[in-house]
């Protein structure tokens, strides 16, 4: 579940933990999140939702908790009667969202459709699925769930809240500060990888690109980018939805750069939400990894069938093996 809310605050200047006295010097905490099986609200069960949290709430003088998140089955939907790690630390994801002030994501009426508090998402012409963290989480596994700012369309019909949640967040959180450099000549260093070391990183913004330097021998190279928290079955392997990548909305590409700045070769897979380069032969010289979070078809009307980098964001994991 930390992993879910890891990957969704990511950009923003806050963190989760389990321990009261995380490290030293660390302020007060801003606010309780409270998880079990099954809860109670003023003595009555919470039936049929599977979490609540008190409106605008973060940072509060309460010590009670400000949101709460059950995983017992949830009467609502019989799809998700028994809630994974993952469905929970979305849930846990939306309810913290409302103790920032941020309302459900939904979509308007028309003429012939009542409107709908919760949108659920749609599919993407690859088979993804994409979803606002304040809409209705689907249930399954290639999934993408992203900050909305209300650009999704369905039948004709827009979003009936389109409060851009990034900007609201940042304003209320603060940014997370840039990690590495944005281009190969910017004033923030470049860091080397390879040798098999791992780099850790954020994308932070949908402008936000990181750009890595290896100085290369020549020969057979291999990279690979992927969300935090992925697992993958060898060193050498993408990431394949169904593990625990599906907790972050974050798609990356990957481009490997000529000591110009050109582009030599990109990755950037719709059957993953990481991308590699296996046994890539590259002539010995100065090159640069650039990662992104891209998007993946649009969100245009009348029915969206895909997103944009608005939302992919999120912490990585880069590796280099030689």
């Amino acid at each position: 579940m930390l992993e879910a809310l890891d990957s969704a605050y990511a950009p923003f200047n806050v963190r989760f933990t389990t321990d009261p006295n995380p490290f030293p010097g660390a302020g007060p905490y801003a606010g309780r999140l409270l998880v079990g099986a099954t809860m109670t609200r003023n003595g009555l069960g919470l039936s049929g939702v599977p979490g609540i949290a008190l409106s605008n709430s973060f940072r509060s003088t309460t010590s009670n908790p400000i949101a709460a998140v059950q995983w017992n089955t949830n009467p609502r939907n019989a799809a998700i009667s028994s809630l994974t790690v993952s469905t929970v630390g979305f849930f846990a994801a939306h309810e913290i969202g409302h103790t920032l002030d941020l309302r459900h994501k939904g979509l308007l009426a028309s003429s012939t459709q009542a409107a709908e508090e919760y949108y659920d998402g749609h599919a993407t012409a690859a088979g993804n699925r994409w979803f606002p963290l304040m809409g209705k989480a689907p249930v399954g596994v290639n999934v993408f769930p992203q900050w909305s700012k209300g650009d999704y369309f369905r039948n004709g019909r827009g979003a009936s809240n389109t409060v851009d949640e990034v900007a609201a967040l940042t304003a209320r959180l603060g940014a997370r500060p840039d990690d590495f450099a944005d281009s190969i000549t910017s004033t923030l260093p470049t860091r080397s990888v390879g040798d098999g070391r791992f780099v850790s990183g954020t994308i932070g913004t949908r402008t936000d690109v990181d750009i890595f330097r290896i100085q290369w021998n020549g020969g057979p190279l291999s990279l690979r980018v992927d969300p935090a928290g992925a697992v993958a079955s060898s060193p050498q392997s993408q990431i394949a939805y169904g593990a625990t990548d599906d907790v972050s909305g974050l798609n990356l590409q990957m481009d490997i750069l000529r000591s110009d700045g050109t582009v030599a070769f990109t990755s950037s897979p719709t059957n993953s939400k990481g991308a590699a380069f296996t046994d890539l032969n590259l002539s010995a010289g100065t090159y640069f990894v650039r990662v992104d979070g891209v998007g993946e078809g649009s969100f245009a009307g009348p029915n969206s069938t895909g997103f944009d980098d608005y939302g992919s964001l999120g912490g990585y994991m880069l590796s280099g093996l030689m």
